[in-house]
């Protein structure tokens, strides 16, 4: 590939991917910085990989305190949300739709498998997946509540 100057698209793209990359990683360490970004990229970037990326960025923030988050003005949920709407690749909307089962906040990930089950935007397939997902919540959810309940029966 040949790159001919700042000025070229191939390098402004490639900048772009750099970008994103670090994005995530920052997110992977809990740190936040990289939203604005994401977010704008994963609604309105024009490359798959780069709106792919994003997505990853934004799943990533999405497992972390919802509060936290919602302090600092920022809502991966609401982003995720509208990359439902919009996105046309379904490895985009396969990868958000398999993380929101297991590493994302368990509200923030009903919500992303309610919208997927209850769209005809989606395939039959999809949507199918999508309600299997939401059985695997609820299972954690009753799992997590068991442990609770177990932690305040020993600590009384």
């Amino acid at each position: 590939m040949q790159v001919e100057g700042p000025r070229s698209l191939v390098y402004k793209n490639l900048r772009l991917g750099y970008a994103l990359d670090a994005a995530k990683v920052l997110a992977e360490l809990n740190d936040t910085s990289g939203f604005q970004l994401a977010s704008q990229i994963a609604l309105e970037g024009k490359l798959d990989a780069h709106r792919n990326t994003a997505a990853w960025v934004l799943i990533e923030l999405a497992r972390l305190n919802k509060d936290a988050l919602e302090a600092k003005g920022i809502f991966p949920e609401i982003v995720l949300l509208d990359i439902l709407e919009k996105e046309g690749n379904s490895l985009i909307i396969n990868n958000i739709m398999v993380y929101a089962q297991s590493q994302m906040n368990i509200d923030t990930g009903n919500k992303i498998l309610e919208k997927i089950s209850q769209s005809q935007r989606f395939s039959p397939e999809l949507r199918q997946k999508a309600e299997q997902g939401i059985k695997k919540l609820k299972k954690r959810i009753e799992k997590e509540n068991k442990l609770k309940e177990n932690e305040v029966a020993e600590s009384t």
